[in-house]
């Protein structure tokens, strides 16, 4: 059996590779979330080109503004500041904006026409895949809970808990059997 000796130069190539692997997938990430949200932009361009929404309507001035500061801050989508975001909701500052906010997509989503109601869920879908791709907390959360979920209701938890009780049951026997056979044998008697 040969040993194959490694050499400090393919360790730093290999080094090399592997961060130019995580900066490139990235990079890839990076660049599908932008398409997702360029797409959800386009969208509502279409909306207005076709004349089912205004060009000066709050819902397109809002959503085109607001997609294009995420277009370019992509990559700052995160956990950590959907965190921030959900803080500033309860934040006395934000009273007026949140307002308008929640106005505008209730105008949105109670709108009657089918193609402008169809951006609310592509716009959300948008933000939770970016969430998702940037968020390696979010992903191991879901994962711990829909396998706590999926494994919940399974026979071999059952089991595994009814093991549990009887083991249980057990050592309250046991120890009650003990406390009865050491009451009933007389106590010793020194002299």
């Amino acid at each position: 059996m040969s040993i194959v000796e490694v050499s400090p130069t393919m360790v730093i190539i290999d080094l090399i590779l592997l961060v130019a692997i995580i900066c490139l997938r990235t990079e890839l990430l990076t660049s599908k979330n932008r398409y997702r949200l360029f797409e959800v932009r386009d969208h509502f361009v279409r909306l207005v080109a076709a004349g089912d929404l205004e060009e000066k309507d709050e819902i397109y001035i809002y959503f085109v503004e607001m997609l294009n500061v995420l277009i370019r801050n992509t990559q700052r989508i995160h956990l950590r500041t959907l965190w921030k975001a959900i803080q500033q909701l309860t934040d006395e500052r934000f009273v007026k904006d949140r307002e308008r906010y929640q106005a505008i997509i209730r105008r949105l989503a109670a709108s009657k026409n089918p193609k402008v109601k169809v951006v609310v869920p592509m716009y959300f879908h948008a933000i939770s895949c970016i969430l998702w791709d940037n968020s390696p907390p979010l992903r191991i959360i879901v994962r711990i809970v829909s396998w706590v979920e999926k494994f919940r209701d399974s026979s071999v938890v059952i089991a595994a808990i009814q093991a549990y009780e009887g083991y249980k049951l057990w050592m309250t026997y046991k120890n009650l059997d003990r406390d009865l056979h050491q009451s009933l044998i007389p106590a010793p008697v020194h002299i």
